[in-house]
Parts: structure tokens; sequence; C-alpha cells
């Protein structure tokens, strides 16, 4: 069993043959076509064999002998119509590289201009960016201090109803207190009334039974004097009491004034953060209508390079399909020229 034989490698003529037919074919001869046309061969081969071939390519289209087999001995004629031709070819090969290269210059021109403002334009899109970035930080620490804002808003209020809180039960204790008092110096007037009453009794019957209730009337006023001693010492309580409750009074006046300026100064408080807030939202709400306005001018100034380079793009297309096209025209001239012209037969005698 015989072994298939292995591919021969793709050789210099190889490239250039298929160089050539795509050059015909009013093509532009690239790697990838050329490995096409060849139908093998690595792109690593075929690079150096092309581009000898592009530099070889001026040298033959001075030379339109070079696309052919060379022709037959020209006679004098023929020597002087080839010599006429390659003047003229030479010339209009002269004007056609001119045009080239002027036309090569100002795309080189756009070109350049073309990069330095993509260049601008990066520069200016990086410190768009930057600023941004900037205004981001911003945004975040706005947000950080407007979070913050309101912790301290719900921990104050928070304050408040605890200091209500407190102060309603102060009311309440202080209600007790003047309660309390009001039934203390309700009961002092009962015991001072019912003494009262007690003297008047015993006064009167003191007085209608002075010598028969004599014994009577010394425990009677033993018994006022246990009830004045107990009315003595009733009104030194009371008084003691009186006293404690009206400082007790006082230090719940003071407490109740101390909240309500407490009170006072955390309200306050409570509506600074609460303007700091709205201006802090206010600042916030510019800087997003800031960076929206920024990046719709980045935008638009992209979307407008981006139009400038179709547009230039296309430009070079064309211009790579009127080189193709002279390029074309002048191998055919070339292979035109290459023809043997057949020679004039000469009558003899006239």
């Amino acid at each position: 069993m015989s072994t298939p034989s292995t591919p021969r490698g793709v050789t210099e003529i190889d490239v250039w043959q298929a160089a050539d037919a795509l050059l015909l074919e009013g093509a532009r001869p690239t790697i990838e076509r050329v490995r096409q046309k060849i139908g093998r061969g690595s792109p690593n081969t075929v690079s150096p064999y092309l581009d000898t071939w592009f530099k070889k390519l001026g040298a033959r289209i001075k030379d339109p002998l070079a696309f052919s087999a060379p022709p037959a001995i020209p006679d004098p004629v023929q020597q002087a119509a080839t010599h006429f031709w390659e003047v003229a070819l030479a010339t209009a090969r002269a004007e056609i590289t001119a045009e080239l290269a002027a036309e090569r210059a100002a795309l080189e021109a756009e070109r350049s201009a073309l990069t330095e403002e993509g260049q601008q334009l990066a520069a200016r899109a990086e410190k768009l960016s930057a600023q941004l970035q900037v205004k981001d930080e911003a945004m975040q620490l706005a947000r950080t201090h407007l979070s913050e804002t309101k912790h301290r808003e719900d921990t104050l209020e928070a304050e408040l109803l605890k200091y209500g809180g407190e102060i309603t039960a102060l009311r309440e204790q202080l209600a007790g207190v003047a309660a309390d008092r009001d039934a203390l110096r309700s009961q002092i007037d009962v015991e001072r009334a019912r003494h009262e009453a007690s003297r008047a009794e015993i006064d009167a019957r003191t007085v209608a039974h002075d010598h028969r209730w004599a014994l009577e009337v010394d425990r009677a006023r033993d018994a006022m004097k246990v009830a004045q001693t107990k009315l003595a010492r009733l009104e030194k309580e009371a008084a003691v009491r009186v006293d404690r409750d009206g400082r007790e009074l006082a230090q719940a006046l003071k407490d109740l004034q101390r909240l309500e300026r407490q009170y006072a100064a955390s309200q306050s408080e409570l509506e600074r953060w609460r303007d700091e807030g709205k201006a802090t939202l206010a600042a916030l709400a510019e800087l997003r209508k800031t960076a929206a306005k920024r990046e719709a001018t980045l935008q638009a100034q992209s979307e407008r390079l981006q139009a400038q380079l179709s547009e230039t793009l296309a430009q070079l297309s064309a211009k790579d399909q009127e080189h193709g096209t002279l390029l074309r025209s002048l191998v055919s001239s070339a292979k035109l020229k290459a023809l043997p012209t057949p020679p004039k037969r000469v009558r003899k005698g006239g």
C-alpha cells in the first residue's frame, strides 16, 4: 500500500503567479487572497514573498515585457513606435506617480489630522471621565452625609419622644403631688374643724356643768391637750410635707424647664439638619444634571468622530478602487504592447 504524497511547500514563484493573476482580475493582492488562489500555504510563508512582489511591482510595470514572453525582434518602425510608446508610458507613469504621491500625502495629512483629533478627543474623554469620577465621589459623599443626617434625625426624633414621655410623666407626678397636697390640706382642715367642734363642745359643757362635770372637764382638758399636741404634731408634719412637696415641685419645675429647653434645642437642630439635607439633595440633583449634560456632549462628539472616520474610510476605499483600476489599465496596456505585431509585406517592383 503506497503512502499518500506530501503536498509541496509554497514557493516564491507560486506567490508571484497568484498575485499577478489577482492583479489581472482587478483584485488587490493580500495574504488571504493569495493563499486562497494557491490553495495552500501559511500566512508566515506567503507574507515575505508577497512583500517582495510589491517591491518589484514598480519595476515590472515599467517593463511591460516582464508580464509575458519576449516578443520577436522588431523592425525599425516597430522599434520607433516602441520607443514612442515607452516615452508616453513613462510620462503617464510619472504623472500617475505624482498624482498618487499627492493623494497619498493628502491622505497622510488627513490621517494625521484624524489621529491628532482622536488623541485630543481621547484626552478630553479621559478628562471628562476624571471629572465624572470626581462627581461620583462627591455624589457618594453627599449620599453618605444624607444618610448620616437621616440617622441623626431619627435619633433626635427618638430623643424627642423620650423627652415627651418624661415630661408627661413629670406632669403626672406634679399632678399627683398637687393632689396629695390638696388631700393633706383637706385632712388638716378636717382635723382643725373637728378640734374646733370638740373644743366648742367642751366649752359648752364646761359652762353648763361647771360644778357637776369638773372631773370630766379636767379629763376633757387633758383630752384637749392631747388633741392640741396631736394637732401641733399634725401641723408640723403637714408643714414638713408641704415644704418637702414644695421643694420637689420646684425641682420638678426646674427639670421641666430644662427638658423644655432641651426639646427646643433638639427641635432647632432637627430643623437645621433638615435644611442641610434639602441643600444636599439639591446639590446632588445639580450634579446629576451636569453629569448628564457632559455625557450627552461626549456622546455627540463620539458620534461626530465616528461619522468622520466612516467618511474617511469610504474615501480611502474609493482611492483604493481607483488605484486598482489604474493598475489594471497599466497592466492591460503593457500586455497589449507586449503582443508581437505581424510584419508588413513589402511589394517588389512597384
